[in-house]
């Protein structure tokens, strides 16, 4: 599944700086790809569920919300997060957070 920049990011929102869409794509799938490569400690290409537990409990999360990410992230229910689900996970993550902050913003 992949996610077009018509669908998560419009030109309004800009993350990075940036008025193009495409490029704030491309840098949140940067940003996903390094963080992939570090909890991918096999080196297999895909995160187990035991890599991502141990990455996020190490940074504080609680096994219940580890189970949740992962289940959102892992859309093909194959057990395994591919590089392709995590930085698909990753845009909706940071577009989310952002509309968060503006909605705050807006409220006070």
């Amino acid at each position: 599944m992949s996610i077009s920049s018509s669908t998560t990011i419009t030109k309004s929102t800009q993350l990075y700086g940036s008025s193009d869409p495409d490029e704030e794509i491309a840098i949140i799938h940067r940003n996903a790809d390094a963080t992939f490569a570090v909890i991918d400690v096999d080196g297999g290409g895909t995160l187990s569920k035991s890599e991502f537990t141990n990455h996020l409990s190490v940074s504080g999360y609680n096994i219940d919300t580890i189970d949740k990410i992962f289940n959102k992230m892992d859309v093909n229910k194959d057990e395994e997060i591919s590089r392709e689900e995590f930085r698909d996970g990753m845009v909706m993550l940071v577009s989310f957070v952002f509309l968060c902050i503006r909605c705050e913003h807006f409220l006070y």
